[in-house]
């Protein structure tokens, strides 16, 4: 099913009972490096969804203009930061233009 035998996780021992205390210890440590190399895998590809994200929309929202890119020492804290201020402008924008179309239709109703 795989090609590297690391990947897969033994799960004999969840039917036998009874474990010695030194098999006990290398699955725990099999199970804890498995945990980890899921957890830092799933952090990189989170980065990875954010900053495509970020350029998918940067393009969708001005398509002419370049985008900006960022350098690989930006923390995803920082980066989150940033797109919730682009956000925020946004709104602030999209808000104002409904106040003007609104005020607009008040002027074409009366």
């Amino acid at each position: 099913v795989t090609h590297n035998q690391e990947n897969v996780v033994d799960l004999q021992w969840l039917e036998s009972g009874d474990l010695p205390s030194e098999d006990l210890d290398s699955l725990s440590r099999n199970l804890a490096f498995h945990l980890k190399r899921l957890v830092d895998e799933r952090d990189t590809q989170l980065e990875t969804i954010v900053e495509l994200t970020q350029e998918r929309d940067c393009v969708q929202l001005s398509p002419l203009a370049p985008c900006a890119t960022h350098s690989p020492g930006d923390s995803p804290s920082m980066r989150r930061t940033e797109s919730r201020q682009h956000l925020s402008v946004e709104l602030a924008d999209a808000k104002a233009k409904i106040r003007r179309l609104r005020q607009e239709l008040e002027e074409k109703s009366e």
